[in-house]
């Protein structure tokens, strides 16, 4: 009974970091690709679309998989 109390505290901590690391490096991705396009810097080269998703997207697919590992804590 306490081993089942401890998986699933571990699965909502997971729930809860993997959600705000997913919403905060995808958000930050999207506005920073969304003022790069609006505002016409861009270069029309690979690098401008791969760069900010190295930076940001893999945090992002952390942040996923965070959560859904805590998910399945849960069940």
């Amino acid at each position: 009974r306490k081993n089942m109390n401890i998986k699933r505290f571990s699965g909502f901590i997971l729930i809860l970091l993997g959600g705000l690391i997913a919403f905060l490096a995808g958000g930050c991705t999207l506005i920073f690709e969304g003022l790069a396009v609006s505002s016409g810097t861009r270069s029309g080269s690979i690098n401008d679309i791969i760069f900010p998703l190295m930076i940001g997207g893999v945090p992002t697919l952390i942040g996923i998989g965070m959560l859904i590992l805590g998910l399945h804590l849960n069940k």
